[in-house]
């Protein structure tokens, strides 16, 4: 039977139908990285077809296309940072939810096929600031001092409270017992916000997701958290993070499966 049927899409082909095929090149980039860590990043072959890899806790990423080498890896690598910040290190596990596989599926798409081409804050991996007057910044500061209370009475001592109008940040807030958030931990929720409300224009949600934290912090690199994104009024977007569960732990687990 045909691989490709009539008229086939590359949405409805099956990926295990695309990895049987190039399992010859794919094997051959595992056996070079486990046997004799020298493998290859990416490689070019005839009519543009272009192949980039990536590696994460032991799982080999693959992004094939006919777009320039660059580009591949560009893509591969926020897929790469994705899967960090949604699976932790639960990657791909039989316990990982059809929420996690939909999200990162949905901020995926929303990447490659719209922001890249519309943002150059996504070409740039950068974060927006939208500069407000004294009198406005104190009054959102004030907000988001209020937010972080009110989390604090329900029992949640460590979150943070951020503030986005049309895309752009404005400001934050975070109670001292949290840990400080990193530059790539900003730019995914601008990502994973914006891939939302291309679906739910009036969004409030709230999903699961995986900090990385500042990189001097003996606890970052898998911070488990909760995120709730409302839509405050048209352009005006409230994320509030809380982290939820044992950092010592979720810290050691993931650093056990990075080793």
């Amino acid at each position: 039977p045909d691989l490709f049927p009539e008229n086939a899409t590359a949405a409805s082909i099956d990926g295990n139908i695309i990895l049987q095929i190039f399992s010859p090149i794919i094997n051959s980039q595992r056996i070079m990285h486990c046997q004799f860590d020298n493998t290859y990043s990416s490689f070019q072959c005839d009519n543009g077809l272009n192949f980039a890899f990536g590696d994460l806790l032991g799982y080999t990423f693959v992004k094939i296309g006919q777009r320039s080498v660059e580009i591949l890896k560009r893509h591969l690598g926020v897929a790469i940072a994705l899967a960090r910040h949604l699976y932790g290190a639960n990657l791909f596990a039989t316990q990982a939810s059809s929420v996690q596989e939909e999200l990162l599926s949905t901020c995926i798409e929303s990447y490659e096929e719209h922001l890249w081409d519309e943002e150059q804050s996504m070409l740039l991996e950068a974060l927006p600031r939208l500069l407000v007057n004294n009198e406005l910044n104190r009054v959102v500061h004030i907000a988001l001092d209020a937010a972080l209370e009110r989390l604090r009475d329900m029992g949640h001592q460590r979150a943070h409270a951020l503030v986005f109008a049309t895309n752009k940040f404005v400001a934050s807030a975070t109670s001292k017992q949290a840990l400080a958030m990193s530059p790539s931990d900003l730019v995914f929720l601008t990502l994973l916000s914006r891939s939302l409300q291309r679906q739910h224009p009036q969004l409030n949600r709230s999903v699961a997701v995986f900090l990385q934290g500042v990189s001097h912090d003996p606890q970052s690199g898998c911070v488990p958290c909760i995120a709730h994104l409302s839509q405050l009024s048209k352009g005006v977007l409230l994320i509030q993070v809380i982290e939820y569960a044992n950092l010592h732990v979720a810290s050691s687990m993931y650093d056990t499966f990075f080793v």
